[in-house]
């Protein structure tokens, strides 16, 4: 947010609130410091003079120095359940539901029976599976009386050839029929029970007796691993380049009445693009029992600070996209710079060209120096 205020204004202002302390007199009147000397020389637009010590009382500036600080990049977040944590189960065939095993809330192990189907198709293909099987073993068989006829003399090597071709062939056959009964699954005739693919928790249950059912269609179950519950923060992709894998992180959440304190295990290399945000995975110390998946929160992320960092309130704003200081050469004479800088967190900003450590920059009143910038909030 971008706040532009001429400098006679501001001193107004600050002149007001100084006289509401006490009792107004002749001998106790302050006068409106006058307005900064831009010097004769008209080319040297960047240095302001001021002249008089009332003007000067307010403006303050502060010797630039190294920071090895922590702050916090503050972000909203969400419960969520990290990858491989969730599993929909969807039918393999179409069939109907005749039994359902489980209700919502219901903890499972990996590989419970769930819903079990009644479905032709799946009878049709173990069917499959039992018709390629015998008739392997018939072409096998007839492969062996070949060869043996070949050898007696009886038999053509052109028969013996044919005959390995075709058990070959169905090989292949009965190869494709097991893998068609491995994704129906175990169980016999039109009887098909769906299990769970991973341990965890029921979340949803859509699937019914009496329901007909359709690959690809909506999922009958979802199952969450309890212990895989994280929290995703949405930092803005401004932001993101800051935020390193292992820094610390806390959580606040309505429901729970003590942040939550974990570590950031993923940035995402991608950014959404509706709301502009990278999401950030962070892994919890310890899931207390009240958490669920959906509750919205709050998310404090630590940063380091590791260079110049200055009061976002000494960065100006000009023409709307140019960032500047004021640098206090000494004796009333301050030379406006442009500066290239971080975003704004808790106040403060990195510096990350444009000054060196040991300067003295304005930090306090910048915008009396030059009333035709912003101040960057």
């Amino acid at each position: 947010m971008l706040l532009r205020t001429h400098p006679l204004v501001v001193l107004s202002i600050v002149l007001a609130l100084a006289g509401c302390g006490g009792r107004s007199s002749a001998h106790d009147a302050v006068e409106a410091p006058p307005l900064p000397d831009r010097g004769d020389d008209e080319e040297d637009d960047d240095l302001v003079a001021l002249e008089h010590e009332e003007t000067r009382a307010f403006v303050r500036s502060e010797v630039l120095a190294l920071s090895h600080g922590v702050t916090a990049l503050r972000a909203p977040a969400r419960v969520a359940f990290r990858d491989g944590a969730i599993a929909e189960l969807g039918t393999p065939v179409p069939g109907r539901v005749s039994e359902v095993h489980v209700r919502v809330g219901d903890e499972v192990a990996a590989g419970a029976p769930l819903v079990t189907l009644r479905s032709p198709d799946a009878a049709a293909t173990r069917a499959q599976l039992a018709a390629a099987r015998t008739a392997l073993a018939n072409a096998l068989a007839e492969a062996r009386r070949s060869a043996d006829m070949l050898e007696r003399g009886v038999g053509t090597e052109r028969e013996r050839r044919a005959a390995d071709l075709h058990v070959a062939e169905l090989e292949i056959e009965l190869a494709r029929a097991r893998t068609a009964v491995s994704i129906v699954g175990r169980g016999a005739g039109g009887e098909v029970v769906l299990r769970a693919p991973i341990a965890g928790t029921i979340l949803s249950r859509r699937a019914a007796i009496g329901m007909a059912v359709e690959p690809g269609g909506e999922a009958l179950l979802e199952i969450g691993d309890p212990h895989g519950i994280g929290v995703v923060a949405e930092v803005f992709d401004r932001d993101a380049a800051m935020v390193r894998v292992g820094a610390s992180a806390e959580i606040a959440l309505p429901s729970i009445d003590s942040p939550l304190r974990g570590r950031v295990t993923h940035v995402a290399p991608v950014v959404s693009a509706g709301m502009r945000t990278v999401p950030v995975r962070i892994e919890l110390e310890s899931v207390p029992s009240l958490l669920r998946p959906g509750l919205f929160g709050r998310a404090s992320i630590s940063l380091v600070d590791e260079g110049l960092v200055l009061p976002a309130s000494a960065v100006l704003v000009r023409d709307g996209q140019r960032t500047a200081v004021y640098v206090d050469e000494g004796d009333g004479r301050f030379r406006r710079r442009d500066v290239v800088v971080g975003p704004s967190i808790d106040g403060r900003v990195q510096v990350l060209a444009g000054l060196r450590e040991g300067e003295r920059v304005v930090v306090e009143g910048a915008l009396l120096l030059d009333g035709a910038a912003d101040l960057m909030l």
